[in-house]
């Protein structure tokens, strides 16, 4: 478990290492996090079972502000619907979920497969570091 780990005991290289480790499983874990909400919103279960909204069950199970988790939903929604491959990419650590949730803020009904063919040169400018001017240009 990472909470056993006293970063003041590593080397230089142990502590850049980590760093890197923990924001790749990051990446992966709020991808996942979110396509796991969108799927529990999607079949309604919160409804069902406890006469809530997701992201209200959420909140009252875990803390975590509805507002937030309402953004993760809707995130989670469209990328699994549009965005299959930044969805992806984000799951793998490439690409952090903030930033692919950023685009995913972008789509909507008429612009959605202008992105959807634009995924992978998002993919390619979000190594460069240009991916914000390129998604205001095409949204």
């Amino acid at each position: 478990m990472l909470a056993g780990v006293d970063a003041k005991e590593l080397s230089d290289e142990e502590c850049l290492g980590m760093v890197d480790d923990i924001e790749v499983a990051r990446r992966s874990l709020d991808a996942t996090s979110a396509g796991v909400l969108a799927e529990v919103d999607r079949r309604g279960l919160c409804d069902i079972r406890y006469g809530t909204a997701t992201g209200v069950w959420f909140e009252r199970r875990h803390g975590r502000s509805r507002t937030a988790v309402n953004r993760e939903i809707r995130a989670g929604r469209r990328l699994r619907a549009d965005l299959d491959e930044l969805f992806k990419a984000a799951g793998r650590g490439e690409i952090t979920f903030e930033r692919a949730a950023f685009i995913a803020a972008r789509v909507n009904d008429r612009n959605a497969d202008a992105f959807s063919a634009a995924q992978q040169a998002l993919l390619a400018l979000s190594d460069a570091g240009a991916w914000l001017v390129t998604v205001h240009s095409v949204g």
